[in-house]
């Protein structure tokens, strides 16, 4: 049987008891708030950083097209035209022709 003085304890604790209840209830709800926060500034980070990766990415393409057409430029410039023209039929073997083979 409870007796009056434990049931006035139980009463007097009810208050502090209910507001650690509430903070408990509440402390769930507040992480996951920090957590959305935090998820969605590391997608907006993640976001600038593919962008920027990109825009690099097509510097970098931009930089070896323009080496690429430098070379060729180059390469053209020097070839000499009468060594540009090689006779092909004088020395050149028949390639693709038949091959006899026996057994």
């Amino acid at each position: 049987m409870v007796r009056p003085l434990d049931l006035q304890q139980i009463i007097l604790q009810s208050n502090p008891v209910e507001k650690i209840q509430q903070a408990q209830q509440k402390h769930p709800e507040m992480q996951q708030r920090q957590f959305d926060l935090e998820l969605a500034e590391e997608k907006k980070l993640q976001q600038e950083k593919t962008r920027q990766l990109h825009e690099s990415e097509q510097a970098r393409i931009r930089r070896e097209e323009q080496r690429q057409g430098r070379r060729d430029g180059d390469r053209k410039g020097r070839q000499d035209p009468e060594t540009s023209q090689v006779p092909a039929e004088e020395d050149a073997p028949e390639q693709g022709s038949r091959i006899d083979v026996k057994v």
